[in-house]
């Protein structure tokens, strides 16, 4: 702080004080007071500066820019330059092919360095200057050779060579019979870009000058030739060189292609922000011919250079072009700054194209899926033409599938390839790939997995050959299909089990009730009945499974049907759910607008919120097929503004490619792709959900029946839900049940693919392992192996527990003992495929000790990475005094992205025990001493579920035994 005498003050912040340099936007220092006095002391007056930090912009850097040298190679560095390479050899000098190695000849016999060529077609009688000269062997037509390579990607439009003792002929006034001559040529990736004759001088010394015309090269090749004239001498043209100058030009190798290159420019990685906040390219800020992808911008030189008048597509080799465009980068302040990318194509010649290889993944044919691939054939986007067909015969690479070798067949038209194996002396298919060559793209099914040799997730490399046709030339390529086994991946599960207490549910249920919702389809029986009907047994199963749970409403909102679009109050029991649906019927379309609008609804009206609050919210949507809605999206069709109203909530003009196109979207002008049906539909549930906090804890998308699909369901449950297809009608029922918190059991194996099962269980010192062709389980001893049991289930009693593992399927259940003290027990696994590729995993099993007594204790699930579907069951009472085993299965269907999960409190409360006046005392003295305690209560009877095995807590410490009596002594309470 400072002021002069006429009272104007400054304040200067120091910005390299780390206080200041820390502080983040909004954030603010002590503020800091000076009182200025005058001269005379006659005034005062306060100054208080408040430093505040601000966001400052991001730092955007120029890209893709050259350097340029100037290199001078002679004697001092001529075998040690890093930018210069030297080579010597021998030529045809018709053809311009090498036909044979040379070495370096240093002469220094004239007081300096003159480098020449030694090789075998030097003349016998030749003296030590001759024989040490770039030389031309008339008799032969060869000459040798000395060629210049720049190193390190460099490239040069222009070069001087010194030449010494290429002499002219008499009649100039120097002593040869004819006019030595020598050949310059200028190179760039092994092509020609420019040659020159020099002629000898009468001095012999001459500086040849090697231009291309604005073109780069990469190599300089020296040589000589015959006398000018057609005069023939045996000692023949021949010089040295003594120092080549070249003018070297090195362009960032990120930003330099061709003119089919595609590049993938990381502008980002030299550009910074100062506050150290996230920078990201802001789409639309570049031009059209450039993509954003993945948070890079990418460049392909085939499509830009359609964007050019057709004569300036062709680039000669070495002719280069310069590109340049702005980009924009915004911080998360929304602050900017802007750069330059300089992109430069170089002409080249293009060589046969390099096998292009297809990876497909065997992972990707769990459940019955088949693994797909597609894209686009080698050299298809470039300018002229190009055709493809499978050569008839391949012999591709022995391979085999289920132990049975493959065949492969080409069709008529050389477009379809066809992999198969022999089963029961029929063709089954494993692979097709088919050609397009319209379009220059490739589809590739894979049905079936490949056998692997090698252990692990190996790569089965099948090459076929392709007859491709460019313009009028006929050449060859490949198309690898690289085959990348599948191998388990099993989650390490760690499962904590502890007493359950009551939980609340709210249900909200999106229901289509579309026409085909009334088609005819078969029960878990084989009867037939309707997806209508067995929705309506699913939903009604559904809550009863979640009514033992604790109190619970449903709310059941139609979409489509007869009446249209019904939304029920909340139905608190079977009779209400049931009289709900007794007034509804199947029909019309299938309006997901419709729903979306229905559920905004329900979360903004307050008095639901009311309802709902306290309680664990769910939410499910199920429906049959895909939605109507885009059908009508067109301006002037039906209800056309109401589904562009609200399925474009959420969605910004830079997803949809600018605000032209969002505009055109918006009013009904275009209709959207299928890529944006798809991003209509998620970012419009993602703005309901965000518009109202997120409120559920679950969210799960159905897609019932064989022909629905996930494909407008999954953008709809985001990243946090979960999205199911259920194959079989009949299903839906049981998966609804499970999708309900509760029990302790699940699967250790994943997904499998090749049939995945445990080959080992080790537990407390011991192995037991399966072995299927004997069909038993063996328990490892250190000198023998003993049969444990026949079958593939075990049961074993540990410490804390016990567990039951089916080694086929995968499938185990755990029962916890009455501990004292908190327990663990660790079982390690080893899965195995049916390839023989194997993984290692872990089930540990935390036991918590409630020390007696009815208490609220949770059951979680965690799991460290991304596990199967697995569930969690826990006994009501115990083994001893237990009436009934409340299941509550856990599947992927309510499993939250993340995997871990925490099953909340759950409990059952007694209900009919409170019906009945005379059990008040009774009650009075069941329930815990102090009111928030989890028990029995004057307003419910809650039993909370245990972890040991046993009860007897709750019949020798908690519940009197007399009373207990009593209660089993009134017949209308036992069921």
């Amino acid at each position: 702080f400072s002021i002069d005498k006429e009272g104007n003050w400054t304040y200067q912040l120091d910005n390299n004080d780390p206080l200041v340099q820390a502080l983040k936007e909004g954030e603010s220092l002590p503020s800091e007071t000076f009182v200025v006095h005058s001269a005379d002391g006659s005034a005062q007056h306060t100054v208080t500066i408040a430093i505040t930090g601000t966001n400052e912009a991001p730092d955007a850097q120029d890209d893709g820019l050259a350097s340029n040298k100037i290199v001078t190679l002679d004697g001092q560095n001529w075998d040690t330059s890093g930018d210069i390479k030297v080579n010597y050899y021998v030529i045809d000098a018709t053809t311009g092919l090498k036909v044979a190695d040379a070495e370096k000849s240093d002469y220094t016999g004239d007081g300096d360095h003159r480098f020449g060529v030694k090789s075998g077609i030097e003349q016998p009688s030749a003296d030590t200057v001759q024989a040490g000269q770039i030389g031309y062997l008339d008799s032969a037509d060869q000459s040798e050779a000395m060629s210049f390579t720049f190193q390190q990607g460099q490239v040069a439009n222009h070069a001087t060579i010194q030449v010494k003792n290429l002499w002219s002929d008499i009649a100039h006034g120097s002593w040869e019979p004819g006019i030595e001559r020598g050949v310059w040529k200028a190179f760039y990736k092994g092509e020609l870009v420019a040659t020159g004759i020099f002629e000898g001088t009468s001095g012999g010394r001459q500086d040849v000058q090697i231009d291309a015309g604005g073109r780069y090269f990469d190599t300089i090749e020296m040589s000589a030739i015959g006398y000018k004239d057609g005069i023939v001498d045996p000692k023949g043209s021949e010089y040295f060189i003594t120092q080549v100058t070249a003018d070297l030009t090195r362009f960032d190798q990120a930003y330099q292609t061709n003119e089919t290159g595609v590049l993938s420019l990381d502008v980002l990685s030299n550009d910074s922000d100062p506050n150290g906040d996230a920078i990201a390219i802001v789409p639309g800020s570049y031009p059209a011919y450039i993509t954003l992808v993945n948070g890079k911008l990418q460049f392909d030189a085939a499509k830009y250079l359609l964007t050019l008048p057709e004569a300036e597509r062709d680039l000669a080799a070495g002719e280069a072009k310069e590109i340049k465009f702005d980009y924009v980068i915004r911080d998360t302040h929304g602050a900017t700054d802007h750069a330059s990318v300089t992109i430069t194509l170089i002409g080249e010649t293009q060589p046969a194209p390099a096998p292009l290889h297809v990876t497909v993944q065997e992972d990707g044919l769990a459940n019955g899926a088949h693994a797909h691939s597609e894209g686009p054939l080698p050299g298809a986007q470039d300018a002229t033409p190009h055709d493809y067909q499978f050569t008839t015969q391949q012999t591709g690479t022995a391979a085999s599938s289920g132990g049975k070798p493959l065949s492969y067949e080409v069709s008529s038209n050389g477009l379809t390839l066809t992999g198969f194996i022999m089963e029961d002396g029929h063709k089954t298919n494993v692979l097709t790939a088919q050609l397009n060559p319209q379009s220059g793209t490739y589809q590739l099914d894979l049905f079936r997995p490949l056998d692997h040799s090698a252990a692990g997730k190996d790569t089965l490399s099948l090459p076929f050959e392709l007859d491709i046709k460019v313009g009028n030339q006929h050449t060859k390529g490949e198309l690898v299909i690289d085959v990348i086994d599948s191998a388990p991946a099993p989650a390490h599960l760690t499962l904590t089990t502890g007493d359950m207490a009551p939980q609340s549910n709210s249900v909200i249920i999106a229901l289509d009730m579309s026409g085909s919702m009334g088609e005819a389809v078969k029960d878990a029986d084989g009867n037939t009945t309707t997806r209508w009907a067995l929705s309506q047994q699913a939903i009604k199963a559904m809550f009863e499974q979640y009514d033992k749970l604790g109190d619970v409403q449903f709310k059941i909102a139609t979409h489509a049907g007869q009446p249209d679009g019904q939304v029920s109050g909340w139905l608190h029991s079977l009779a209400d759910i049931q009289q709900f649906f007794s007034k509804l019927s199947p029909a019309a379309w299938t309006p997901y607008t419709q729903a979306l609008n229905q559920l905004d609804a329900i979360l903004a009206d307050s008095q639901n919120q009311q309802d709902m609050a306290g309680s664990n919210k769910q939410f499910y949507f199920l429906s049959d097929g895909a939605p109507s809605d885009f059908d009508y999206w067109l301006n002037g069709r039906d209800k056309s503004d109401m589904f562009r109203e609200r399925l474009m909530k959420g969605i910004s003009p830079d997803e949809v490619g600018g605000e032209q196109h969002y505009q055109d979207l918006l009013n009904g002008r275009v209709a959207p792709t299928k890529a944006e049906q798809l991003l209509i539909l998620g970012e419009s549930m993602e703005h309901i959900l965000a518009q109202h906090g997120h409120p559920f804890d679950n969210v799960n998308m159905l897609a019932i029946g064989q022909s629905s699909s996930l494909e407008y369901l999954a953008p709809m449950a985001g990243q946090d839900g979960t999205a199911i297809k259920v194959e079989k009608d009949a299903d839906i029922i049981s998966t609804l049940t499970e999708s309900v918190p509760g029990q302790l059991h699940g699967d250790v194996t994943g997904s499998s693919i090749e049939g995945v099962w445990v080959e080992s269980l080790a537990h407390d010192g011991r192995t037991y392992f399966y072995d299927q062709k004997q069909n038993g389980i063996f328990a490892h001893n250190s000198d023998s192996d003993s049969k444990v049991v026949d079958g593939s289930k075990l049961t074993l009693d540990t410490t804390n527990g016990k567990l039951v593992l089916n080694f086929e399927t995968g499938q185990y259940d755990y029962q916890a003992k009455d501990v004292h003290g908190d327990g663990q027990d660790k079982f390690l696994l080893t899965l195995r495929d049916g390839d023989g590729d194997t993984a290692d995993t872990s089930l540990v099993i935390k036991v918590t000790d409630l020390q007696g007594g009815i208490s609220a204790s949770p059951l979680t699930l965690g799991s460290d990475e991304k596990s199967a579907s697995s569930a969690h069951s826990a006994p009501l009472l115990g083994t001893e005094a237990q009436d009934e085993l409340i299941e509550l299965p856990v599947s992927q269907l309510a499993a939250p992205a993340n995997h871990v999960e925490s099953l909340t409190t759950t409990g059952i409360a007694i209900g009919d025990l409170l019906g009945h006046d005379e059990m008040g005392s009774l009650l009075t003295q069941v329930a815990p001493a102090t009111q928030d305690s989890a028990g029995i209560s004057a307003e419910g009877l809650t039993t909370s579920i245990l972890p040991d095995g046993n009860a007897s807590d709750l019949l020798s410490h908690t519940m009197p035994n007399p009373v207990f009596d009593e209660l089993l002594s009134q017949q209308q309470f036992i069921q």
